[in-house]
């Protein structure tokens, strides 16, 4: 729980709620790139030939994934911060 209050954006009761819908058992996940698929994060891979082509998220824990875009949303709002820094570079890339 210390950890998530330290990250920027986050705020006590979505630390909570994202620890009752993960658990505080994260050796059941293989890798953050599992977490990311079982929450319903994750783009499809969509490619034919050289093309990608769009992906659409699977379903995943719909109110965990509402409560971590309205996280991410607020991180991206804050000023001088990795994480703001991150999504504005991950955001650019993506309206290429």
């Amino acid at each position: 729980m210390r950890l998530l209050l330290s990250l920027a954006g986050i705020q006590a009761i979505a630390t909570v709620a994202i620890l009752a819908e993960i658990g505080s058992y994260l050796s059941r996940f293989l890798s953050a790139k599992h977490l990311a698929s079982w929450t319903g994060v994750c783009p499809g891979n969509k490619q034919s030939g050289a093309k990608r082509l769009w992906g659409q998220t699977t379903k995943g824990k719909t109110r965990l994934r509402a409560l971590l875009i309205e996280v991410v949303w607020t991180s991206s709002r804050i000023k001088d911060n990795a994480l703001s820094a991150q999504y504005h570079r991950l955001a650019r890339l993506s309206y290429r």
